[in-house]
């Protein structure tokens, strides 16, 4: 070990193994043979060891962790520019457990722990993983099949690997709070490494409940990614070796979400219909109930700050796609809508686009509702948050984002895009929950907006609509 990596306050650490015929990549040796999938396998890790080599820095340490062989072998094999370290007895958690407590034993101050089977991952995902890490407890990469690709946390600052605690850095957007949480490490590494079901289609959910038990945790979850275990994943593999990674999707949804959200799952089914496209959920706080919805819909989660104009710019600036859709918690895409999208943003005079409205509901007085929404979009060129807005990054960047309103960030923004181009409504509706509608009538409910509008207008300050909107629990 150099000196350099002594003194490194992050680490990478890449969990490998000896590729010994028979005895790795058992599922694909019924289509490549033993020593095929052992071939196979040392493929995929000199691909994961290629990009981890190019994380290391003076303040990023790199190391492997084997199991099988010795590290004179692996070296052979693999280089001897890198660090081998032979993986501890017991389970795959007791072996991740150890690798922790050896990172905070070593003062490391965020730590990444991947494998060597998805060739997805890359030097980028690292970056994106690490930066996460600033405003999360932990992070996780999922993959396809049910289990993840990539774990980080944040480590004891004191070098101590006994009563530790996980904390956050300073606050920035998509931070949840103010105040440092901290967790004692071996309730961390308890919830991550026992009773799961390693190896299995369980192991994602299973540690994500196990987290909540943490109430505050913050867990953010990454995109999705594909590795290679059977047969059937061979084509991932070809498809890197001959193209390197993949374009970053046509689309970005981007979902702000408070407290329990019962629409949350038929909103995320609605975004999933339609190919290219990345749906990022911001939510308000540590909030695991939707960080499981998410897991199960492949979508991302951030955890962000009860401010919905905050956690909409959160996720524009996590979206990697270069069109955003803004979507409410409580409304339904149509089906074909990204293709929808995508032409109206490819009009070089549109700024801004919106979908018609629908109400979810057989009362006439959605009809007028409905009937008033279009005119106000059609004619005055002002559709609000709830119509699912939608432009291109670069116009997004160009007006500053929404500003960090708890309310009213949709309208302050439509006023200022109206004078940079043309706010183009699609005839095609959104549909959304009526519960508001029918919990306080639609006629109060109009007169309510409509009084925000207004006092908006006059000066009233968004803190204090969005009380009034929400009520004071959620009007932050």
């Amino acid at each position: 070990m150099s000196e350099a990596e002594r003194e490194a306050r992050q680490g990478l650490v890449v969990m490998a193994r000896h590729p010994e015929a028979g005895r790795c990549k058992t599922r694909l040796i019924p289509r490549l043979g033993p020593d095929g999938a052992a071939a196979m396998h040392a493929d995929l890790a000199r691909h994961t060891l290629q990009w981890a080599r190019q994380v290391r820095a003076p303040d990023t340490a790199v190391e492997v962790h084997f199991t099988g062989g010795s590290a004179a072998a692996m070296a052979e094999i693999f280089g001897a520019d890198l660090d081998w370290v032979p993986q501890s007895d017991g389970d795959l958690g007791d072996r991740l457990k150890a690798v922790v407590y050896r990172a905070a034993a070593r003062g490391w101050r965020r730590l990444l722990i991947v494998g060597t089977d998805c060739p997805e991952l890359s030097a980028a995902h690292a970056e994106a993983a690490w930066a996460a890490l600033d405003h999360h407890h932990i992070v996780l990469q999922p993959a396809t099949d049910g289990g993840y690709v990539l774990l980080g946390l944040r480590l004891p600052t004191d070098g101590s690997a006994g009563a530790a605690a996980v904390g956050r850095g300073g606050d920035s957007v998509g931070a949840a709070g103010d105040d440092d949480t901290l967790f004692d490490l071996e309730q961390v590494c308890q919830r991550l490494f026992v009773s799961v079901d390693w190896g299995t289609d369980r192991v994602l959910e299973q540690t994500i409940v196990r987290l909540a038990e943490l109430p505050g945790l913050r867990l953010r979850l990454m995109a999705p990614l594909n590795d290679v275990d059977y047969p059937e994943d061979l084509p991932v593999w070809d498809r890197v070796q001959a193209g390197g990674s993949s374009p970053p999707p046509a689309l970005a949804v981007i979902i702000p979400v408070y407290g329990h959200e019962p629409d949350l799952p038929a909103v995320l089914d609605s975004a999933a219909a339609e190919s290219d496209v990345e749906i990022i959920v911001v939510g308000a706080e540590a909030m695991p109930e939707a960080v499981l919805t998410c897991a199960r819909q492949g979508a991302q989660f951030i955890a962000g700050r009860a401010n919905r104009g905050r956690q909409l710019n959160c996720g524009a600036k996590a979206a990697t796609a270069a069109r955003l859709l803004f979507l409410h918690a409580d409304t339904r895409l149509p089906t074909g809508y990204a293709s929808w999208v995508i032409r109206e943003l490819d009009r070089p005079e549109v700024t801004i686009g919106a979908f018609a409205l629908r109400i979810d509901s057989p009362r006439w007085a959605a009809r007028l509702v409905e009937l008033g929404v279009a005119l106000r979009s059609r004619l005055f060129q002002l559709p609000y948050g709830d119509q699912a807005l939608f432009c291109r990054k670069r116009d997004f960047q160009r007006l500053g984002g929404f500003r960090e309103l708890p309310l009213m960030e949709d309208f302050e923004f439509i006023h200022r895009a109206r004078r940079m181009g043309r706010i183009s409504v699609l005839h095609q509706p959104v549909t959304t929950s009526p519960r508001r509608w029918h919990r306080l009538g639609f006629l109060r409910t109009t007169w309510l907006n409509q009084a925000i509008v207004l006092a908006y207008r006059c000066g009233v300050s968004p803190e204090r609509l969005a009380r009034w909107y929400r009520g004071p629990e959620r009007g932050r």
